[in-house]
């Protein structure tokens, strides 16, 4: 017999951030993905408190439902105040219950809101009521995990990746731009790929100064796109993947999407730092100390000798890292969501 979920999320709009959380859960739900379990329904909160908790407590009325789901941690203060039904939210992060400061090396990385507003102080509050009303905290990674373990010591907490969909994330798509390197004007040119905009968790500037330290006559053959600072589409980051040698991530990863693991899904090396949440996830192999430059310097050498060795062609995809990315795919996270819905049922 299946059990029945309902989620309760905001409008999707996009697949970045906190929509990524929600989109994912429902697609595996859809898709058959989390073994005896079943969507029931979708609350999509709109915005009015007063409509969202009519809505929601009718709705929870219904003696058929198992469990309900909010998808984004901050929708956790509309939880009613007395339910019988088990309640899960996903946790993306608690930085802002509880601020740190990471090392990078180069520069500090400040994570959580500093001086926040009288007004957000008590959304936080209420929030951190909800999140204590709660049954289970679905958390994206391990140090959120440990987090929640600590400030919500009373709830059960489970980890379950942001998973990656390799139906679209793979070598055999017939969407990939198989003349991406033309339409670009980068033939002849070792591409490679960072993702990131211009925030300091990113650290766009330590690739820039890692790329300047390259002797000339391997800088000028180099050709980088940045996603996320240059707009390209899907399907654009897609070919890019599939057409470059490596992603360089040098920044951090706070538990929204694995732009790495996508790009091991089609085949794609990666170098990253040894910095959260990649150093729960990657490959010791693909990972370098976050500030040294030489590290990183060499590993692009040796992209390059690779790369003029094999007459300056796009080595063959690497089927290693595309079978390590199934291990974070919709069918082995959506068994995991199921043993964490299964948590709650007693």
């Amino acid at each position: 017999m299946l059990r029945r979920v309902i989620l309760v999320r905001r409008k999707l709009e996009d697949e970045s951030g906190y929509n990524i959380f929600q989109s994912t859960t429902e697609m595996m739900l859809d898709k058959a993905k989390v073994p005896g379990w079943t969507k029931a329904n979708v609350i999509e909160i709109s915005g009015n408190t007063r409509r969202d908790r009519k809505i929601i407590e009718k709705e929870l009325k219904d003696g058929r439902i198992d469990l309900v789901h909010f998808t984004n941690q901050d929708d956790s203060w509309l939880i009613p105040k007395k339910i019988e039904i088990p309640i899960a939210i996903s946790v993306h992060n608690l930085f802002d219950f509880s601020p740190s400061t990471l090392d990078a090396g180069d520069i500090p990385i400040l994570l959580g809101k500093r001086n926040p507003s009288s007004k957000y102080l008590k959304f936080m509050e209420n929030c951190r009521i909800g999140l204590e009303r709660s049954d289970l905290l679905i958390c994206s990674t391990r140090m959120t995990a440990e987090i929640a373990s600590e400030l919500f010591p009373n709830n059960t907490n489970s980890l379950v990746r942001i998973p990656v969909d390799s139906d679209f994330w793979n070598t055999e798509n017939d969407k990939i731009d198989r003349d991406f390197s033309e339409n670009f004007d980068i033939s002849e040119k070792l591409l490679l790929v960072s993702v990131g905009d211009s925030s300091r968790m990113f650290r766009q500037n330590f690739i820039d100064s890692v790329i300047d330290s390259l002797p000339s006559e391997i800088k000028k053959q180099i050709f980088l796109i940045k996603i996320g600072i240059q707009k390209l589409s899907k399907y654009q980051i897609l070919a890019a993947y599939f057409n470059a040698e490596a992603m360089l991530y040098p920044g951090i990863s706070t538990g929204f999407q694995n732009p790495p693991l996508e790009a091991m899904a089609v085949g794609c090396r990666v170098i990253a730092s040894s910095l959260p949440n990649h150093d729960e996830i990657l490959p010791e192999a693909c990972l370098l100390q976050p500030s040294d430059v030489d590290s990183w310097k060499e590993e692009i050498i040796n992209l390059y000798d690779d790369w003029v060795k094999s007459g300056k062609v796009t080595m063959f995809r690497d089927e290693e890292l595309i079978s390590f990315s199934r291990k974070y795919n919709y069918d082995a996270q959506g068994i995991k969501l199921a043993n964490a819905y299964n948590s709650t049922i007693t």
